[in-house]
């Protein structure tokens, strides 16, 4: 940041020696645009000295949190303890059976179908493709 400064510095006092600001178009231009990139390297060293102080605020955070973490929860070790130590899907009463699962082939677009409910003997059913959009019967014979 320093060094943007100091080019700009030299720039303003170069611009200032060969006299382009007196009394010309281009110098007044010049003059202008100077102010505007003098402006612009302010607000560039504000946003950048109050991102630093983000940084630091942003690390003083982790670390309390890192020491409260520390201080009340347990570091579980999943090396002490056996398979046998872990609920399976029966002992959690997951029942997956409840809802029946067929898979029809569109024949449209030859896409899978997945229907989520099981269709009775003889039972006529109009299906949408969620590919294609096309209705199909489906007779469950």
């Amino acid at each position: 940041m320093q060094e943007i400064t100091e080019r700009l510095s030299y720039l303003h006092g170069l611009a200032e020696g060969l006299d382009i600001y007196e009394g010309k178009k281009e110098g007044r231009f010049f003059q202008e645009l100077m102010v505007f990139i003098t402006e612009l390297n302010d607000e560039l060293t504000h946003t950048k000295a109050r991102l630093t102080e983000l940084e630091e605020y942003v690390e003083a955070v982790d670390e309390d949190l890192n020491d409260l973490e520390l201080d009340y929860y347990e570091e579980v070790d999943f090396d002490e303890y056996d398979d046998d130590d872990f609920l399976t899907d029966d002992e959690l009463d997951l029942d997956f059976d409840d809802e029946y699962i067929d898979e029809i082939v569109c024949p449209h677009c030859h896409e899978t179908v997945v229907l989520d409910s099981e269709l009775e003997d003889n039972e006529i059913a109009e299906i949408v493709c969620p590919n294609c959009q096309e209705v199909f019967v489906v007779d469950n014979e």
